[in-house]
């Protein structure tokens, strides 16, 4: 009898546990969102080069925490600017919500992860990025030598525009090879000319690497991995990549890696002089493969963005050629027409700062984040619960076009940036507070601080030197940031051509 009483009792004691945690998980509230097919969940709902545009339209739908299933995967899509500081830099949920998801480009391209933009948030994350940073604040904008090859690359960039006559061109056209130069001369310390096989070789990877990323093409690869041995698209394409791939490693590795240990001038130098100190260190050991794996991050994540950013802001200034000479007006006060403008200049530029600013508001040529997740373990962000293994998307465009956090947001207002002296506001201002162009938290871009510097350094030369107009009879794509052309992960102007005219004394 006793046995058989403590039979039931334990049979009971384990009933109320499993009831108990059944009635819990009942009562963790699921953030709300639109369902779809099973399994497939929105993902043949939804176009990627649009998809920003959908998850803001949800926000009115469902709120700023929004969750759905794509793919079998659950996908959280962040829609306020508090939801998505809570997500990545409050303490309860960053460290755990700043993953990424497992991918194919990270794992088969990327020498198994050892990079910084696709990899975990691990421990080698930790040391590979702040690695990156000091090689990239070393040897751009603020080396002497960087800045001496950038004079370069923008004389040579002057006089290309030049050589269009007037006539209507495509600046894009024009200024791609220079965009792909000023990182590869980061990469190197050496300034290329455009038919150089360097030149070449990044821009190619550039080009089908961005084709790799697209969501439509890196969704097949990751469901089936074995397709990149077939002869079909995604073989090709696969094959291509990596043949690149090796391009660029037997250059940077055999033949910019050589170097005088007291003349490091470039990021591929710095980071072989942080591989030699760190020989024999049992914790971490910088490999070839992991600096050409950073080289590889910094061309698909700053060739495309500067694109987006300068292309996006020429469009604007044709659309609004008053902003455009009040540009000139700041840049002949401060530089004149005979001096070339210096860095030191920004400061005393607030009206160009405040037109960098709006550009990347207006525009958010960024509209989402990196895709983030939670792969350790659940989370509950506020009142929500988020299930482990979700992939996580903040919304930056929604952000940046939130009639509560912005006065006239669809309106293209520079002035929002100056405060009522005409000076740059503040960091501590809500304009500044309220902008995250480059994500917040600790994956925000390794870049930022370059963007800032490489958009005052081109704008700031070809409005010193040229004006931009249409040519008559030309019409303009529209500058509605919702009519934008989606090249995932980036949107920017439809592509359009222009006339150059070079300034009057």
């Amino acid at each position: 009898m006793i046995v058989e009483l403590t039979i039931v009792g334990a049979a009971l004691g384990v009933f109320v546990m499993v009831a108990m945690a059944v009635t819990s998980r009942q009562k963790k509230k699921a953030p709300p969102g639109p369902r779809g097919l099973p399994f497939f969940g929105k993902v043949f709902a939804l176009d990627p080069n649009t998809i920003h545009l959908d998850f803001t339209e949800w926000k009115a739908n469902y709120g700023d925490i929004v969750m759905t299933k794509m793919s079998g995967k659950n996908v959280l899509v962040l829609n306020s600017l508090e939801a998505i500081r809570a997500a990545f830099e409050k303490e309860d949920c960053a460290p755990y919500m700043s993953d990424r998801p497992l991918n194919f480009i990270g794992e088969k391209i990327m020498y198994g992860y050892k990079e910084v933009l696709l990899r975990r948030y691990d421990d080698e994350f930790k040391k590979l990025k702040p690695l990156m940073m000091r090689g990239l604040d070393k040897h751009g904008f603020q080396s002497a030598h960087f800045r001496k090859l950038m004079k370069e690359e923008i004389d040579h960039v002057t006089s290309k525009f030049s050589a269009t006559n007037g006539k209507s061109a495509d600046p894009v056209e024009i200024l791609m090879p220079s965009f792909c130069n000023i990182i590869g001369m980061i990469f190197t310390g050496e300034r290329v000319e455009d038919n150089h096989h360097f030149l070449k070789t990044l821009s190619n990877f550039e080009h089908y690497g961005d084709k790799m990323i697209q969501p439509q093409v890196h969704g097949v690869y990751k469901l089936f991995p074995w397709i990149r041995h077939c002869p079909c698209y995604h073989g090709q394409l696969y094959c291509k990549v990596t043949e690149i791939r090796e391009q660029l490693y037997d250059y940077l590795v055999n033949d910019v890696k050589r170097y005088d240990a007291n003349n490091v001038n470039c990021f591929i130098h710095e980071m072989t002089k942080e591989q030699e100190a760190g020989s024999g260190s049992e914790e971490f050991h910088l490999t070839d493969e992991h600096i050409v794996a950073m080289v590889m991050d910094l061309i698909n994540t700053s060739v495309l963005t500067t694109k987006a950013l300068i292309s996006g802001f020429i469009f604007l200034m044709l659309h609004f050629p008053e902003v455009q000479a009040k540009l000139q007006k700041e840049i002949d006060s401060v530089i004149g027409e005979k001096r070339s403008p210096e860095l030191e200049d920004m400061t005393s530029m607030p009206y160009m700062r405040a037109c960098i600013q709006e550009v990347l508001r207006f525009q958010s040529h960024l509209p989402l984040t990196a895709p983030h997740a939670n792969l350790t373990t659940e989370v509950d962000l506020e009142g929500y619960h988020i299930p482990q293994n979700t992939i996580i998307f903040a919304n930056i465009f929604a952000v940046h076009h939130d009639d509560q956090l912005w006065d006239d947001p669809w309106s293209f207002c520079p002035e929002r940036f100056l405060d009522d002296d005409g000076q740059f506001v503040s960091s501590d201002h809500p304009s500044r507070k309220n902008m995250i162009p480059f994500g917040i938290g600790r994956r925000v871009c390794v870049g930022k601080e370059m963007t800032y510097l490489r958009a005052f350094t081109y704008m700031t030369n070809l409005l010193q030197n040229f004006s931009f107009k249409m040519a008559d009879g030309d019409e303009l794509p529209s500058s509605d940031p919702r009519k934008l052309q989606g090249q995932n992960p980036v949107i920017l102007p439809q592509p359009y051509k222009c006339m150059v005219t070079k300034r009057a004394s």
